[in-house]
């Protein structure tokens, strides 16, 4: 077991896993004419023009905005809506980090306000927020969190059901012109 004053431990806790990268699955929508990806897309913290964030994936497909948080975790992940902080699990290593929904919901507002601030509406897309991990890992949450917490494979049926649905080409006009 990690235990905080051990320089492992601290180690560990600054990798936070790194991202888990969903390229392979997203070369199957990426040359879809219908969805656009933004990855590492920087914007603007609502609260402050002096401070910004940084969201994994933002996927505009059909009327909906997917904000996607990639954890690498492929052991498990375990939380709660109300925890400050969860944990995962990738083989025996132990890290803690960020309740990611909340996270999301906060990335999530930053880009509703980023948008609706430079004047595009908004109210047409439905914004919704995933947690994304690897197949190979165990989701020890709540039931009613067992649909913004998915696997991969899980996510990619949820995409598959929207291809051919046309998107707003003003906002994604608009987030590749100031993409970072």
């Amino acid at each position: 077991m990690w235990k905080k004053d051990n320089d492992d431990y601290l180690r560990n806790a600054l990798l936070k896993g790194a991202k888990f990268e969903l390229d392979s699955y997203f070369r199957l929508i990426q040359d879809n004419p219908d969805a656009k990806i933004f990855s590492g897309l920087c914007i603007p913290d609502y609260r402050t023009d002096s401070k910004t964030t940084t969201i994994d994936k933002v996927v505009f497909i059909s009327n909906r905005c997917f904000v996607i948080e990639e954890k690498s975790y492929s052991t498990s992940i375990t939380g709660t809506l109300d925890n400050f902080q969860w944990f995962g699990l990738t083989g025996e290593r132990f890290t803690w980090f960020k309740n990611p929904i909340k996270q999301n919901l906060y990335h999530t507002t930053c880009l509703t306000m980023w948008l609706k601030k430079n004047g595009h509406r908004t109210k047409d897309y439905r914004f919704i927020q995933l947690v994304v991990v690897p197949d190979s890992c165990e989701i020890c949450i709540p039931a009613e969190l067992m649909t913004t917490v998915v696997n991969l494979s899980c996510w990619e049926e949820r995409l598959r059901e929207l291809e051919g649905k046309p998107i707003n080409q003003d906002i994604i006009k608009f987030i590749g012109g100031h993409h970072v």
